[in-house]
């Protein structure tokens, strides 16, 4: 094979996600309208911030409570925020099938903590074939910036030219392969197990289950 490691992306390859459902989620869970809640995530930064781990869940349970005008159970804001993934089939048997072929998975996502400890409790078995997790709210940095795939190679613990990344966002692609890690745009199953066939690795009996 061409690589030792595979840096998975997390939203929209291995599950679907869904910004609108979250939205309308902490719009009753607060009890404001759905604008107001984009615009204190979205038009102050506070999204991004979170996934960079700058703010943390009391902070921003503090910020909804201040939009609310009263407390907030924070478990329901939690789930609000969170519940909002489905299975992409049959990505977690390819990461299982890609495991057993002996190469180091290594999960590289922009995301909360509230969203990755919602899809491990979840669906446990799509992230316990990773070794590692690379998590820009702990790294402190997101793609497409070079400290957080970085920090992803470091963890493959392979060089950046023997590994292959995949990721449904164009430019974070490109950065990476600017950066010398072999990288395809996520668009479907089928397209990753050709992705990875070109590269020596056959998991097409996957896509026949």
């Amino acid at each position: 094979m061409t690589f030792d490691a595979i840096l998975f992306d997390m939203g929209n390859v291995l599950l679907r996600f869904s910004h609108e459902r979250m939205w309308e989620q902490l719009a009753v869970a607060v009890g404001r309208p759905r604008a107001e809640i984009e615009s204190l995530f979205l038009g102050h930064g506070l999204f991004e911030a979170y996934d960079r781990g700058v703010v943390n869940e009391t902070e921003v349970l503090g910020r909804l409570e201040a939009l609310a005008g009263k407390s907030l159970e924070p478990a329901a804001i939690d789930l609000a925020i969170s519940d909002i993934f489905t299975p992409l089939e049959p990505m977690a048997r390819l990461v299982a099938a890609a495991k057993e072929s002996g190469v180091r998975l290594v999960l590289l996502s922009n995301t909360c903590r509230p969203h990755f400890e919602f899809v491990n409790r979840t669906f446990p078995e799509l992230l316990a074939p990773f070794d590692a997790f690379t998590l820009s709210y702990e790294i402190g940095a997101i793609k497409p910036e070079p400290a957080i795939f970085a920090a992803a190679i470091e963890k493959a613990q392979v060089p950046a030219k023997r590994c292959f990344y995949t990721d449904d966002i164009m430019k974070y692609v490109s950065v990476a392969r600017e950066l010398g890690i072999d990288a395809e745009t996520f668009i479907d199953p089928p397209n990753l197990v050709s992705d990875l066939a070109r590269r020596g690795l056959d998991l097409s009996a996957v896509l026949a289950e």
